[in-house]
């Protein structure tokens, strides 16, 4: 199935969609969506998301990569939910961060976690080598660092007699954009490893395509696009150009941060030859934000003070803001709602909040769900499916 699928996106103006599995709310309308429409979703889980046991698991919902991957399996009736491995690599995780591992002990590490994911039935391994508490990494290292992991995978996954297919990412995600050149080195450099070891290429590219998500907004160049004439803009003109590069190179480009794009916007990835689009912080703020209009809407003050107060005390918020941010309290609560909700105290308070909503008639995770399920098949609408 995953081969045809594949095959699809090469041949049809069609964007995959990944959505980032914010909360169980978020992981059950992606499986409710792919069971009763039947189309291809990848859960595109970090490794701060999602972590196997012996690394010390997730934020989210407590799940390790073990209990999430039979959870969706257990539940995905046509094989259309496709687990992704979002941003894995060396010090990807907070526990190799915190511990200050050197290279070797935090590509150790990433393997580790690489292992179980292929184990555990991931679909798509995300490798991205491209951050280093270390040192300055330059472009040379990381290709260096993706042709071990790499090889690690693909024998681990001939090993265990799994299916795996490969994304890379040689970068962070700026608000910029690749030339062209560099792209095209990168693909070369790929090409000739993937050859030299009787691997195919990857199935996915990460290109730089101008998307950032700050605070809840997309700050990158597609924000202010002119729709009507959108094929004349010199930015991208430059995306295609390197979209229709890695297609001569038999990869698909996908893009990241394409959170808090319009429908007309979003439409466009498609129409460009963006093959992936992967969507994460936003989901976790549309579920947050539905916590706080509720709350304030049954005049339930006391717990939007003290679920605002825990969001703010998980410093989360702090990575996203803007430069010179003019951010308050309740847009910080915002932005970091989704990484307390596995925390004891807001299940506790939810628990609270439960008990007092249904006094209303209010089904709170109805409404979560409800919400959700709206934006992403606004995204999936907008992608082709």
């Amino acid at each position: 199935m995953k081969k045809k699928l594949i095959e699809t996106l090469k041949n049809e103006n069609l964007t995959l969609l990944g959505v980032g599995p914010m909360s169980q709310n978020c992981v059950d309308v992606v499986i409710d969506i792919c069971n009763t429409e039947e189309v291809p979703i990848q859960l595109i889980a970090s490794r701060r998301q999602i972590e196997c046991a012996s690394l010390g698991g997730g934020y989210v919902n407590s799940w390790t990569t073990e209990t999430f991957s039979e959870y969706v399996k257990s539940k995905d009736k046509h094989n259309l939910v496709l687990l992704a491995r979002d941003h894995g690599g060396p010090w990807q995780n907070y526990s190799e961060v915190e511990e200050n591992l050197d290279l070797e002990l935090a590509m150790n590490s990433s393997k580790i976690s690489f292992k179980v994911d292929i184990e555990n039935n991931f679909d798509f391994i995300h490798i991205d080598p491209s951050v280093d508490i270390k040192n300055v990494i330059n472009n040379d290292d990381i290709l260096k660092r993706v042709e071990d992991l790499y090889k690690f995978c693909i024998e681990t996954a001939n090993v265990s007699n799994k299916e795996v297919f490969i994304e890379i990412g040689t970068e962070e995600q700026i608000e910029g954009l690749n030339k062209t050149e560099e792209v095209e080195d990168n693909l070369k450099y790929i090409r000739n490893f993937c050859k030299k070891n009787n691997f195919s290429m990857p199935t996915f590219y990460v290109v730089q395509n101008g998307s950032k998500v700050k605070e809840t907004e997309n700050t990158g160049v597609f924000q202010n696009l002119n729709l009507e004439n959108y094929d004349q803009d010199s930015s991208i003109k430059q995306i295609s150009l390197i979209n229709d590069l890695c297609l001569n190179y038999g990869v698909l480009p996908k893009a990241h941060n394409s959170d808090y794009l319009s429908y007309d916007v979003s439409k466009v990835y498609p129409k460009i030859n963006l093959k992936g689009g992967n969507i994460a912080p936003e989901f976790g703020v549309i579920e947050t934000q539905t916590i706080m209009f509720l709350l304030e809407k049954y005049n339930l003050f006391s717990e939007l003070d003290n679920f605002t107060m825990l969001a703010l005390d998980s410093q989360k918020w702090m990575k996203w803001l803007k430069n010179n941010s003019k951010a308050d309290d309740l847009k910080k609560a915002t932005i970091a709602g989704h990484y307390i909700f596995s925390t004891n105290s807001f299940i506790f308070l939810k628990e609270k909040i439960d008990y007092k909503l249904r006094k209303f008639k209010v089904d709170l995770d109805y409404e979560i769900r409800n919400n959700l399920h709206n934006a992403i098949r606004m995204y999936l609408k907008a992608y082709g499916w």
